[in-house]
């Protein structure tokens, strides 16, 4: 029984190495496949630091045209993309009731004008007859009253007047306030037009100045904005060009920040050039703040620093190792274990 088992055990321990060779040799023939090495050199180059962020193109100057008055747009003169001169005439109202208006007034003021000369003739006559000791002090008095009364009349009746005109030649006229372009409108013929001051007004046109230069509203977040410095060049691109990069350069900091769902956030705007074009107000902008950067300096690709240690003892590498080292050698040269 004990020569039987002594000659077992060689026996077993012999089966179990030749089972281990066997699962070795597949597994070390795949971690040799698998292993790939790129070589670099080092090379001088540039090097930058960056934060990320991202913003909404827009027009440096943008303005609202409001209706001075109400009433009803009778004519539109301009379009979308309409270049205009300030003062220009954008749209006009309807003047039928103000001419019905501006006549009535008119009679007004004629009927108060009457009034004043007859009243300022009675007051001159008085004047005479009380010069000559022929009219009493109190007479006078009242005649002189009286005119400053018809004065203030025919003020009044001139003033209404001159709203009136006011409105018919200029408030019924929507003008442009700047030189610039138009970007959106929203009035068409037809459509009841609200007087600015009312809170129901809005906006019938909007004018942008000049769209060759614009500005990016981008949002930094608060870990980063310490960062950001006023003249600092920015690097973007936008959605429509993905192949296009354009500069920048910051021109303010909102100290007001803007916090949603506890993030907090500042808004950081930039000027940009747009002689070209290709910007558009809307656009979302990909934006690289650069913080510092390097020229003329050693570089190698990140990739070389990166190593990830293995958790297999020094047995099992140094066992692996071997295994890579004998997959490719015929059978007769291979070494037993």
């Amino acid at each position: 029984m004990k020569r039987a088992i002594l000659i077992a055990v060689p026996v077993a321990l012999i089966l179990v190495a030749g089972v281990l060779f066997l699962a070795a040799r597949p597994r070390a023939a795949t971690t040799r496949a698998n292993q790939s090495y790129e070589f670099t050199s080092i090379t001088k180059g540039s090097i930058e630091s960056i934060v990320s962020s991202s913003g909404t193109l827009a027009p440096v100057s943008e303005v609202s045209v409001l209706s001075q008055m109400s009433g009803r747009v009778e004519k539109v003169f301009v379009q979308y993309n309409s270049h205009v001169k300030k003062g220009q005439v954008l749209a006009q109202l309807s003047t039928d009731m103000l001419k019905l208006q501006e006549m009535e007034s008119e009679s007004a003021v004629k009927k108060a004008q009457a009034n004043y000369d007859l009243q300022r003739l009675d007051a001159r006559n008085k004047a005479n007859l009380f010069n000559k000791g022929l009219l009493a002090e109190y007479d006078l008095k009242s005649s002189e009253t009286s005119l400053e009364v018809y004065a203030a009349e025919l003020a009044a009746a001139q003033s209404a007047l001159k709203v009136i005109q006011t409105e018919l030649n200029q408030y019924a006229l929507i003008t442009s306030p700047i030189d610039g372009i138009v970007i959106d409108m929203n009035v068409e013929v037809g459509q009841s037009a609200l007087e600015g001051s009312s809170s129901n007004a809005t906006s019938l046109f909007t004018l942008a100045e000049d769209l060759s230069k614009m500005e990016i509203k981008a949002k930094v977040d608060e870990l980063d904005i310490s960062s950001i410095k006023v003249g600092q060049d920015v690097r973007f691109t936008v959605e429509a060009n993905p192949s296009l990069t354009f500069n920048g350069k910051v021109h303010e900091i909102r100290l007001v920040p803007v916090t949603t769902d506890n993030v907090v956030n500042y808004y950081v705007m930039i000027d940009a050039d747009n002689r070209e074009g290709k910007l558009l107000p809307g656009m979302t902008a990909d934006v690289q703040f650069i913080k510092q950067k390097k020229s003329d300096v050693l570089v190698v690709p990140t990739a070389a620093f990166r190593f990830q240690p293995t958790n297999l003892s020094t047995q099992e590498i140094a066992k692996l190792v071997f295994l890579a080292d004998i997959v490719d050698l015929p059978a007769d040269q291979r070494r037993p274990l």
